[in-house]
């Protein structure tokens, strides 16, 4: 029977240690912090354990590294993405891809909603539930009908429902603009009961190579907000 002091145990030990604070889920961890830790590990194999050791310790810390998603919780968060399909229906999927990356629970119609959901149950539900609002914006948003009048205008259009039902609840909201749009729709052009969206700071989301630095301002405004 091995005795407790037993080096090879210790071995054991500290390599299992090692993989377990490399692939275990944990909250965002700083650069710093990780090479803190990767340097104590080494230096815990080198008192006591091989050569070998130490280089399986160092080759799973940094293969831990290239795997963040398994080495970082994603932050409980309630991100519901409000759109127009035929305006930035292609951006939305793009961003919706990177929130994901980021927070436990991101909302947007297509691809959120099990089949025979019943829409008018499950968008209400989901907005006043929600943390952070993000209205994404294009040249299309007001949507055109091609009958001379616009669809936010209309009382059944989904989109104004949505801002409408956001803006009654007192969401944190973040307009972003994508597509080209550089700007905030006039006051005249909105129906009464959505245009105080002209008065929340506004986001871009630019296609590349600024797509990325964009992704990381919204996705920090988003954690400021819910880490409040």
């Amino acid at each position: 029977m091995k005795k407790f002091w037993d080096v090879r145990i210790w071995r054991l030990w500290f390599l299992v240690w090692g993989i377990l604070a490399i692939f275990v889920p944990r909250e965002e961890t700083s650069d710093t912090e990780l090479w803190v830790e990767f340097l104590s590990y080494i230096f815990a194999t080198l008192l006591l354990s091989s050569v070998s050791t130490v280089v399986s310790v160092g080759i799973l810390f940094v293969v831990g590294i290239r795997l963040p998603d398994r080495r970082r919780k994603k932050k409980a968060c309630k991100v519901f993405i409000s759109y127009r399909r035929d305006d930035t229906q292609g951006m939305v999927e793009r961003l919706y891809t990177e929130l994901e990356e980021s927070f436990a629970d991101v909302f947007k119609d297509i691809g959120s909603l099990q089949a025979a959901a019943n829409l008018s149950e499950e968008i209400p539900k989901k907005i006043a539930n929600c943390d952070v609002f993000l209205l994404v914006m294009g040249p299309e948003w007001l949507g055109s009908t091609g009958q001379g009048d616009l669809r936010i205008h209309q009382k059944t259009d989904w989109v104004r429902s949505e801002v409408k039902m956001a803006l009654e609840r007192n969401k944190p909201l973040i307009p972003i603009f994508t597509n080209g749009l550089d700007r905030m729709w006039d006051v005249d052009e909105l129906p009464d009961d959505i245009k105080p969206i002209v008065d929340f700071v506004a986001l871009p989301l630019r296609h590349d190579p600024d797509f990325d630095q964009d992704v990381l301002k919204i996705q920090a405004s988003v954690e400021r907000i819910c880490s409040t």
